[in-house]
């Protein structure tokens, strides 16, 4: 039987300020084939933050009911506000960026092997 590979899954995961945008920049120059994940939360856009680009800026409201209706892959709550990664763009080769002081891992849904 011959598996065929559906995808690559790579996860940065590390404090603030330690280079994952670095890192996910030069994956991408490196292998323009792969795609960038976008996640969502509920903090406020901070200056030059372009809804869509670096995060899907969500209301409280939005993202429960991304929760509620499984469309979350995971997620988490972290100093009063929501982050996590919407299901849809797995589809997709891409790249997620976590900022988190939590392991994330131990949030993800096992989608199959």
């Amino acid at each position: 039987m011959t598996k065929t590979r559906r995808g690559l899954l790579i996860i940065l995961s590390s404090p603030s300020g330690a280079g994952k945008s670095t890192l996910s920049r030069m994956l991408l120059d490196w292998d323009p084939s792969l795609r960038f994940s976008v996640s969502a939360t509920t903090r406020d856009p901070r200056s030059g933050e372009v809804d869509g680009r670096e995060y899907y800026f969500k209301t409280y409201n939005e993202f429960e009911k991304l929760i509620v209706s499984d469309g979350m892959l995971e997620h988490a709550k972290v100093f009063d506000n929501y982050y996590g990664s919407p299901k849809e763009p797995i589809n997709y080769p891409f790249i997620t960026i976590r900022s988190r002081e939590i392991d994330p891992i131990s949030n993800v849904v096992r989608l199959g092997s």
